[in-house]
């Protein structure tokens, strides 16, 4: 048995029997704090085993047995040992050199690139009309063809739990050209997204279209780029953390190749409990004055090795803020900057790049 006490007045709930691992998840929602990931994570696996012990689980029809459990919930449970070990015993990948050199690596093959290429770039429909946003098959062989190797894709969730490149659900009625409507904002199924064509003319891309690409593309690298649905009734679709576990799950091969974007400081252990080294802290969704909390920043680098920092470029005319933020010691990015305006940014060296949609790079 267990109590949750307070020294002032709250709702009485009863949070039904429960193994101990659920407790800090238990206790954020009973003092109405905001969940870190791995709450939301542990929230959410409460739902179907709410008892996890070695002796066997507890699912809503009962007691099953060890060897019960793992047929019926074996991709649950090995993540679930995956992320407990991780904690237990240190990071995943957690040879502090190693994972420290694949990282000087990436900062390296990062800045000396100079350029990752936003939402599969710039691409030209059958009208030669300019298009961005399309997150397309299409796209994704034109900005390699023009010789980049640095690309952001945006990712959602389907209605049957399938992943899809897409930046978000109501775009496809934009496309259209109609009036965006809460029903717009609800997701399709795989079947449905992957029958139409974006914006009228491009191939729309799965997950596993991208794995394909990337085994075919071996110098390909991925950043990642995933919005965290927050739910009326307050909770969170964990799509970040989901969109990890898939990649982890389904290409382990590739996930040296793939930087994984973090939009707080608190969603780093989980990616990192998940095996991804490579890891961009973007600052656009903090509030302005945590943005600016460049003291924040430099001790938040100084204990979570990261690959870069990436900011609005409106930023880049706050001398203050960019010398503060060199400081970290990590490569500075800027989003999102096209045509000329791209020299100017790197001009003088105060930030290693940019991300653009233009197709056509240099230095």
């Amino acid at each position: 048995p267990y109590v949750i006490w307070t020294n002032y007045d709250i709702e009485e709930k009863d949070y039904g029997t429960i193994s101990l691992n659920y407790l800090s998840s238990i206790m954020a929602d009973a003092a109405g704090m905001k969940k870190s990931p791995l709450q939301r994570y542990l929230w959410d696996l409460r739902k179907t085993l709410p008892i996890i012990t070695s002796q066997g689980c507890y699912d809503e029809n009962g007691f099953l047995a060890p060897e019960e459990a793992e047929a019926s919930y074996k991709d649950l449970l090995t993540n679930y040992r995956t992320i407990r070990y991780s904690r237990l015993q240190g990071r995943m990948n957690s040879n502090a050199k190693s994972a420290e050199g694949k990282i000087k690596k990436m900062q390296k093959a990062l800045t000396n690139d100079g350029f990752i290429v936003h939402a599969g770039g710039r691409i030209k429909d059958e009208s030669g009309k300019k298009l961005t946003y399309t997150n397309s098959l299409e796209s994704l062989n034109n900005m390699y063809e023009a010789g980049n190797r640095m690309v952001e894709l945006d990712f959602a969730f389907t209605s049957d739990d399938e992943v899809v490149c897409l930046h978000k659900w109501s775009d496809l009625a934009k496309w259209q050209g109609k009036e965006v409507t809460k029903e717009d904002e609800k997701p399709l199924s795989k079947a449905e997204f992957m029958d139409q064509k974006i914006k009228g003319s491009f191939t729309p891309m799965s997950l596993s279209d991208v794995i394909s690409f990337m085994e075919s593309h071996q110098d390909l690298v991925l950043i990642t780029d995933i919005k965290e649905t927050e739910y009326e009734d307050g909770t969170f679709g964990n799509e970040l953390y989901r969109l990890c576990h898939r990649i982890a799950k389904d290409a382990p091969q590739l996930q040296d190749r793939v930087i994984v974007q973090i939009y707080s400081e608190n969603e780093y252990d989980l990616v990192r409990d998940l095996g991804f080294d490579h890891i961009i802290y973007t600052l656009y969704q903090l509030p302005e004055g945590k943005k600016l909390d460049t003291k924040e920043h430099q001790s938040f680098a100084a204990s979570h090795p990261l690959v870069a920092f990436t900011f609005e470029k409106r930023f880049l005319e706050n001398n203050v803020f960019i010398k503060e933020m060199q400081k970290t010691g990590v490569p500075l990015f800027i989003h999102t900057v096209n045509g000329k305006e791209k020299n100017t940014a790197l001009k003088g060296g105060a930030i290693d790049g940019v991300y653009t949609d233009d197709v056509k790079n240099s230095k």
